[in-house]
């Protein structure tokens, strides 16, 4: 029975994607319902994992602009044999990004982040927030609101931040490559990113790793319109190759995986509704899932398009699916800009 079903839902998913290829391209199916996120556990946040971006590079001279801002709240510890973590407080992300479209096929970007980790202010709403929904508090024992970020391993080294600290973390360059462009095959995009991350941030307060990092990465998109609403899915997977850094150097490991899905609904001309799924393999050899473990998130959020289609306001709320290597919580808010006049917004 089960595979009756299964037979007749690969059947009827065919079916969808041969419409989704064959309907015409609009504004509302063009928007890309990627949010540029990242996992912020304060670990991991200092390799170059990207975030996530739609892979249309726009016209030739496009210039795009976007000021970011995430904010992380961790509540996590535990013990294995011969070590034990604590990840307790907030961290705070201000990242200035800039694209530009050397063509109608290759974009190159460079992302300059500023991160800071601090006791916070959010734990009491997040735990009222849990208590609403039946979600259990018990791994947010400890004070509110304080800075503790530990991790303790005779055999591999250890680390302990437990004061403030902020600075410039480490800035990425990155290049996009279009393989593939929906105003030749109606409502498909499809390419090809790949990054270099550079240590300009201090290791020893968990601004950056101390090291190089790169990746690549394939990412696509299909889309179809209904009047003046539209529907897209995105997705996108590849790997990250961490330098041997300064945070943790025993414990790292060479390749990490990451990948995830997208889907957004725009609703008209001035918003659209998202979804976004994202996963990340192990960076660490660690028994502890906090470290070991890998990663699963939900966002959901959506944009705000200005009346003038230059200006793009960008929100939303992640939360981790499985207690592992993320953050508990995380709050993202953005605002882009268009320098020049491209059609749409992260088409």
């Amino acid at each position: 029975m089960a595979g009756h079903i299964w037979k007749h839902y690969r059947a009827g998913a065919g079916v969808a994607c041969l419409l989704l290829l064959q309907l015409p391209n609009s504004a509302a199916a063009s928007g890309a319902p990627w949010q540029p996120l990242r996992n912020d556990n304060p670990f991991l946040q200092v390799f170059g994992l990207p975030a996530y971006e739609p892979t249309d590079v726009g016209n030739a001279g496009d210039w795009l602009w976007r000021f970011s801002m995430d904010i992380s709240n961790h509540a996590d510890g535990g013990d294995a044999p011969g070590e034990s973590i604590v990840l307790d407080g907030e961290s705070y992300r201000a990242t200035l990004s800039t694209r530009f479209a050397v063509n109608e096929k290759l974009a190159l970007g460079i992302d300059i982040p500023f991160v800071q980790h601090a006791g916070g202010f959010l734990d009491a709403p997040i735990e009222n927030w849990h208590e609403f929904w039946g979600i259990s508090n018990s791994k947010r024992s400890g004070p509110r609101n304080q800075l503790a970020l530990r991790y303790d391993n005779p055999g591999a080294g250890s680390f302990d931040l437990s004061s403030p600290a902020g600075g410039i973390a480490d800035i990425q360059f990155s290049a996009s490559v279009q393989l593939e462009d929906s105003s030749r095959l109606a409502g498909r995009h499809l390419g090809l990113r790949a990054g270099i991350k550079l240590p300009t941030g201090d290791s020893s307060r968990l601004l950056g790793s101390g090291a190089v990092d790169t990746w690549v990465e394939a990412n696509g998109s299909l889309g179809c319109a209904f009047g003046r609403d539209g529907f897209r899915l995105s997705a996108a997977a590849g790997l990250l190759f961490p330098g041997r850094g300064d945070v943790l150097p025993q414990l790292q490991r060479n390749v990490v995986g990451f990948g995830g899905f997208a889907a957004g609904w725009s609703l008209g001309e001035r918003f659209e509704m998202q979804a976004q799924i994202h996963a990340q393999s192990a960076y660490y050899d660690s028994a502890l899932e906090m470290l070991g473990g890998s990663s699963l998130q939900i966002a959901l959020g959506g944009h705000y398009v200005f009346s003038d289609r230059k200006y793009f306001l960008s929100f939303a709320i992640v939360e981790d699916v499985f207690d592992n290597a993320t953050t508990d919580v995380a709050l993202y808010l953005s605002l882009l800009n268009y320098a020049r006049a491209a059609l749409e917004p992260d088409r």
